[in-house]
């Protein structure tokens, strides 16, 4: 039989799909068991197992005759999900003869010491200077034994040794960026105007070699201007790519940030430095410019993600005597809000609140007098709800109001079938959910499942069903909606909710008729809506989440001690730059549409006012002169009922009411 070779050019997906067994693929792509959330970890994580990957293929020759068993183990075995990440931030000191590119180093480093606590608190960093006149050790209060046992070659110096991210850490290192003389590492340090790039990467190595935890991932992010670390056919030369090579078989990863204003020619040495690291070939070499890898780092852009998992297991009843077993996913995840969190200004304790009830009750002791009352707590269970019902105050107790909520168990209930084409589009008012069986608990559930689905396509059908996600809430209607996976991705049934009477409304663009622009109209807008495009494109990681980027920095700030910064939110329109933009088109804009007079806008009602006063606006019918605090007063001193949750319009015609 004739060897057939594995495509490299292959995807990382398509690579897993041909080593990982059938079930772990269904295990990962569907069940979300193993958790994937690509967005959580950086590039270079990827970038690494993706070279492990095609490293391996690369090695061996794959057959058609040839089982699983034979493929190398690092294959068939997932990439860890979790655990710690090692980063060493190694600083060529011949910046320093610039005192702004010194500065914009260190502005990264903390950037990103900052971005990676807030990932994972458990990664390993380290800050290693080369090209130094002396060698000190770490600093007392950072350094350990353990940490100072490593060898430090001359010319180079261990500023702060590889150890997990703490808030001391980051407080040292800003108050030596802060700094006017940086530590005085001019005495301290020095430059040694020389060049031991080599056994700066010899020093990195050991560091993660002789750490005491288990990475599943190291990095070493260079800063340097030095365009040439070695002239080409020296000593030192050659042992820098034999550095290049250690690198590559303990998978640590270089990531090169030019400390340049203008180009950066990686020609001479640093083009063929990052292809033996990267393990690939130089005519696939594509490397960023200076200012975007400076821009990487010191712009941080904070992102809420999300495990890739079910949200709920529930079991779906076809019938009262069979059921099966269901995951239910979501499409889409709203973005929240981060709770405020309440904290003490002089020891940043967080406040704990607590709710209690109490109730005033008169004391036996003086049954005389009236006026002696006692104040006692109540506990949870001694709350009632009250309700008026035709004029009676009626009781309810917790457990009859969970009773009153709980009309079904958590779970789908089958109700019937229609078919697919009464499915109107419109109905679409929330996000849809979507099912996938799941045999653990039922077993035989994905047979069951997939004969339905089967049969619903077949037939044109959709079942409508009665949905609990949560215990004491009321059940929804929902339509099970079957979907294919060369149309929607994934072959299983889409939830989609269905609407109810309070969901029903008329829109002005459905009951009045629209107006039938003319096409010099719509060419006029066409050029509008050009001129307010996006240069380059629009992307979304351009713009972070001001509550998010809030939060962060006021949390950052409260740690640390320092003044809050202030957070621009990139999502407000530029009114300013839209009005120039248009203001070309407003003479052409009134020419084609007309002018349009506005009246002017009702006086806004005033707080104080007169009994004759508020009566006469009643009687009037001028809702505006009055607020809703003051019709609210006016009802209960007329005795009047006061009816829940109501607006002002409501409030206006009870009012109208009580007068007349």
């Amino acid at each position: 039989m004739a060897q057939s070779s594995i495509c490299i050019e292959s995807s990382l997906f398509s690579c897993l799909f041909v080593f990982l067994p059938l079930a772990e693929f269904h295990k990962i792509f569907f069940t979300g068991r193993f958790g994937w959330n690509i967005g959580f970890y950086n590039d270079f994580y990827w970038k690494n197992f993706y070279r492990k990957t095609i490293r391996t293929i690369k090695m061996s020759q794959w057959t058609v005759n040839d089982g699983i068993e034979d493929v190398d183990d690092d294959l068939l075995s997932s990439p860890t999900i979790g655990g710690r990440e090692g980063t060493i931030y190694l600083i060529d000191v011949a910046i320093m003869e610039n005192v702004e590119q010194f500065q914009l180093c260190l502005d990264c480093i903390e950037a990103d010491l900052l971005k990676r606590i807030l990932i994972n608190a458990r990664d390993l960093v380290s800050v290693v200077f080369y090209n130094t006149q002396h060698s000190p050790p770490p600093s007392a209060t950072l350094g350990d034994d353990e940490d100072m046992s490593t060898v430090v070659p001359s010319n180079c110096a261990v500023f702060i040794p590889l150890k997990p991210l703490s808030k001391d850490l980051i407080r040292y290192f800003k108050s030596f960026s802060a700094s006017d003389d940086f530590f005085n590492f001019g005495q301290q340090y020095g430059s040694s105007g020389g060049s031991c790039f080599s056994e700066a990467l010899w020093l990195c190595s050991r560091l993660v070699i002789r750490c005491n935890y288990r990475l599943i991932n190291a990095q070493i992010v260079l800063f340097t201007n030095n365009e040439i670390p070695h002239m080409p056919g020296t000593e030192e030369y050659n042992l820098a790519f034999v550095r290049a090579d250690d690198l590559k078989e303990n998978n640590i990863l270089v990531d090169l940030v030019p400390l340049v204003d203008g180009d950066f020619d990686f020609e001479p040495f640093f083009k063929e430095f990052l292809c033996i690291v990267d393990d690939m070939e130089q005519e696939q070499f594509e490397y960023d410019q200076p200012m975007d890898q400076q821009f990487k780092y010191l712009n941080r852009i904070n992102s809420a993600n999300y495990r890739k998992s079910c949200l709920r297991h529930m079991i779906f009843e076809l019938s009262e005597d069979l059921s099966l077993s269901c995951d239910v996913y979501s499409l889409t995840r709203n973005a929240k809000k981060p709770n405020a969190v309440k904290m003490f200004g002089e020891n940043k304790q967080v406040v704990v609140g607590k709710r209690s009830h109490y109730a005033n009750v008169r004391s036996q002791d003086n049954q005389e007098d009236d006026e002696v009352n006692v104040t006692h707590k109540v506990l949870t269970s001694q709350l009632y709800k009250s309700q008026q019902i035709c004029g009676k105050e009626i009781l309810f107790s917790p457990e009859e109001l969970i009773a009153m909520k709980t009309i079904q168990n958590t779970g789908l209930r089958l109700l019937g079938f229609k078919p697919i084409e009464h499915l109107q589009p419109r109905w679409m008012i929330k996000h849809c959910l979507f099912m996938y069986p799941n045999d653990k608990r039922i077993n035989g559930s994905t047979t069951l499942l997939r004969t339905l689905w089967q049969t619903c396509l077949d037939k044109g059908k959709y079942a409508l069903c009665a949905l609990t996600m949560r215990r004491f809430t009321p059940p929804k209607f929902v339509a099970l909606v079957p979907q294919t996976a060369d149309k929607s991705g994934n072959d299983g049934f889409r939830i989609v909710f269905m609407p109810v009477e309070t969901n029903i409304g008329a829109l002005d663009a459905i009951v009045k008729p629209m107006p039938a622009p003319t096409p010099e109209q719509v060419d006029l807008f066409e050029k509008l809506c050009k001129k307010l495009r996006f240069k380059n494109g629009y992307d979304v990681q351009l713009f972070c989440n001001p509550s998010l980027q809030s939060f962060n920095t006021n949390l950052e700030s409260t740690v640390y001690d320092e003044e809050a910064k202030y957070v621009e939110d990139l999502t407000l329109p530029k009114l300013q730059h839209q009005d120039d933009k248009v203001a070309p088109f407003l003479d052409q804009i009134e020419l084609e549409f007309g002018s349009e007079d506005v009246g002017p806008r009702p006086k806004a009602a005033k707080k104080d006012i007169s009994s004759n006063d508020f009566e006469a606006a009643i009687r009037n019918g001028q809702m505006n002169a009055v607020t809703v605090d003051q019709l609210k007063d006016f009802i209960r001193s007329r005795k009047g009922n006061l009816p829940p949750r109501a607006v002002k319009k409501d409030l206006f015609e009870q009012a109208t009411k009580l007068i007349n």
